[in-house]
């Protein structure tokens, strides 16, 4: 099982990591197993989907996050299925420094009912920008838990934004290492 490990690790390691030897001149298990487990390491990206207005919602969400904004219409990728549908988004991705968050409003024909089970999370130390990052989601949208220090030690808010994506701010009571 090890010698398929370290074939497959070979298939797919970067050039920068480099498993370490022991004095053996072997590469050690536990080298070997984080650089692998590196190789293969994923993300997880929120999609979010709208009813026509994912546009207006990406330029939203870059107001307030920053980063840069990319977006495609079913028009430009030469998939609508009627006019109306050129316009509509068929894929949108924001992506700054600390998050990505990609987007679409669908076929016209698919609406899209919103639902109270996902809320996005945004953790960090800076606690001037995260206030201001909470502040401007509550634009127009509604606070459900205002930003406030909790018994975990952290200052903590929920707010639902104007397009009812839920998002949860935790600003941490440890300053960074």
């Amino acid at each position: 099982m090890l010698r398929a490990s370290i074939i497959q690790f070979e298939r797919v390691r970067a050039h920068t990591m480099e498993p370490r030897k022991d004095m053996s001149g072997m590469f050690s298990k536990s080298s070997l197993r984080r650089n692998l487990l590196s190789a293969l390491k994923r993300t997880l990206t929120p999609y979010l989907h709208f009813n026509g207005n994912t546009a207006e919602a990406m330029k939203f969400y870059q107001s307030v996050l920053g980063g840069e904004v990319i977006m495609q219409t079913f028009g430009e990728a030469n998939m609508a299925q009627t006019p109306e549908e050129k316009s509509r988004i068929v894929h949108a991705s924001l992506k700054n420094e600390a998050c990505s968050i990609m987007a679409s409003d669908g076929h016209i024909n698919m609406q899209i009912k919103f639902g109270d089970n996902v809320s996005l999370s945004l953790m960090g130390h800076d606690a001037s920008k995260l206030t201001d990052i909470f502040k401007k989601f509550a634009q127009g949208g509604r606070v459900t838990m205002p930003l406030a220090k909790q018994f975990w030690g952290d200052t903590f808010g929920m707010v639902t934004d104007k397009f009812g994506v839920h998002w949860m701010v935790n600003i941490d009571a440890q300053s960074p290492q």
